[in-house]
């Protein structure tokens, strides 16, 4: 705390008695309010770590279960529910009774390493095809003015046929804890993380195609 703000604690501090010697009560309040000014300043000098966004958002582990979503679906705007495709109760099993190992890849347009992930995810998805997998590609951070049609426009351009998901706000984002693009997780039958790759850095080596197919045989 500067010098002149020190000043103004200590001024609020003492003179707050002298000028409302019939009113104790407001005396004690400004009081107060300057014992807290004092305690932030201690707190700020001392270092005390305080929690940024970046430190909640990198709770996410293998092992914990994979927050459920619902986002919109890029090409036809119906809702999708990770729950339809795992976790312990799914949500209309009457619909669909079987479970998938979920791949989600959050991405963005303007993210180059997105576009290598996205090609790796896609050639795993040509050798999954006849297994209960699903993955996803949820869209996030994008740019001010990129609109669903011109999101649209770009996965045609680039000849995406995974299914997209649109993320706008960040908040699935958030709960994932993505802090750079690409971030790719993988959610067993049962809605339990598997496996988080955190930014760029290649999907190659069989390490990944190994994992889900290791889980699309289990129950």
């Amino acid at each position: 705390m500067a010098l002149n703000e020190r000043s103004f604690v200590h001024h609020i501090w003492t003179a707050s008695f002298r000028r409302c010697p019939a009113r104790p009560i407001f005396g004690l309040l400004a009081a107060t309010l300057a014992l807290c000014l004092l305690v932030g300043e201690v707190l700020a000098v001392s270092g005390a770590p305080r929690p940024t966004r970046s430190a909640l958002q990198d709770t996410l582990r293998v092992g914990d279960d994979a927050p459920t979503f619902v986002m919109d679906d890029l090409s036809t705007g119906e809702p999708v529910f990770l729950s339809d495709y795992t976790g312990t109760t799914l949500r209309q099993p009457w619909k669909n009774s079987a479970r998938h190992v979920v791949v989600i890849c959050f991405w963005s347009s303007w993210s180059e390493p997105s576009t290598e992930e996205i090609a790796a995810l896609s050639a795993l998805a040509g050798k999954l095809a006849n297994k209960p997998v699903k993955i996803f590609l949820v869209n996030t951070g994008e740019r001010a003015g990129v609109t669903r049609e011109s999101l649209r426009t770009v996965v045609g351009e680039r000849g995406y046929t995974l299914t997209v998901l649109v993320d706008a706000t960040g908040t699935v984002a958030d709960r994932y804890g993505v802090q750079q693009l690409p971030q790719t997780a993988v959610a067993d039958k049962q809605g339990v993380l598997r496996m988080l790759h955190r930014g760029p850095g290649s999907l190659a080596g069989g390490e990944l195609e190994a994992l889900v197919n290791a889980l699309a045989e289990k129950p």
